[in-house]
């Protein structure tokens, strides 16, 4: 597979528009609880990437909890999370 730049397979404006595509059909529904507004979304997620990603136990001997798929499929070239680099404690941003 061919990278774009680096470790990238996709260009920045791919990425961009596959987001801003996501995120303009995400509710916003304040008459919503959040558990609700978080269902509906992740069944967006589903039908727009075709998979939805939640938390798991491991599979690993002391693995602990962690990202996985929990329905659908992840179809090659498709963007799954994304990381910025930094980790932030949720102790710092929940004071």
């Amino acid at each position: 597979m061919e990278t774009v730049h680096g470790d990238k397979i996709l260009s920045d404006n791919e990425v961009e528009a596959s987001l801003t595509s996501l995120f303009r059909q995400f509710v916003d529904n304040r008459t919503l609880s959040q558990s609700e507004q978080h269902t509906r979304n992740c069944d967006i997620v589903l039908q727009h990437a075709g998979f939805k990603i939640g938390l798991a136990p491991s599979r690993l001997e002391d693995g602990g909890v962690g990202v996985c798929v929990t329905e659908g499929l992840i179809k090659p070239r498709t963007v799954v999370a994304l990381y910025p680099g930094n980790i932030v404690s949720k102790n710092l941003i929940f004071r």
